[in-house]
């Protein structure tokens, strides 16, 4: 193993062991974000199936997320001009880049959001995403989406505290 593979396999191994010995009360719901394998198996890639809850549609996805909780620094409700509510996710700066490389390469694709493993809404990449603000429509109903949103914007102040603490 080269020596920056070997810091960095130290580095995530000390992160996973010092998220993981939080208590069981400080439980963080995973916030995943899926890229649509390309249709046809042209790439060769091998995804997952996923199916939205209420237009039942399904996609296959990518394995590996394209980013995780780890790389959220906020969530909001936001209402868009078409009067739709929209979760509006701020990304940090590991996220952003991720992203922004992502969504120049896989312009057209569609992104799936999962929220505790349950895919729950989608979004089309129409162009490169470089401010590191990810919008995305959910398939719920409002005031379970206003409950939804105050958890997920807990979860994120107690991921980004365990990630500071591990820093130092």
């Amino acid at each position: 193993m080269t020596m920056p593979k070997y810091i960095a396999f130290l580095a995530a191994l000390y992160l996973a062991v010092c998220l993981s010995g939080c208590g069981e009360d400080e439980k963080v719901k995973s916030m995943r974000f899926y890229i649509e394998v390309p249709a046809g198996g042209a790439s060769g890639e091998v995804g997952k199936n996923v199916t939205l809850p209420q237009s039942g549609l399904n996609y296959n996805v990518r394995i590996d997320p394209l980013f995780t909780e780890v790389d959220i620094s906020n969530v909001q409700l936001v209402k868009v001009a078409s009067g739709e509510h929209a979760l509006l996710f701020h990304l940090n700066e590991p996220g952003a880049r991720k992203l922004y490389r992502q969504s120049v390469s896989n312009n057209g694709r569609v992104v799936i959001f999962e929220y505790g493993g349950k895919p729950i809404g989608a979004r089309q990449i129409d162009g490169a995403i470089s401010d590191g603000r990810y919008f995305t429509f959910v398939e719920m109903p409002y005031p379970e989406l206003e409950a939804m949103v105050m958890e997920m914007q807990g979860d994120t102040r107690l991921m980004n505290e365990k990630l500071r603490e591990s820093r130092f």
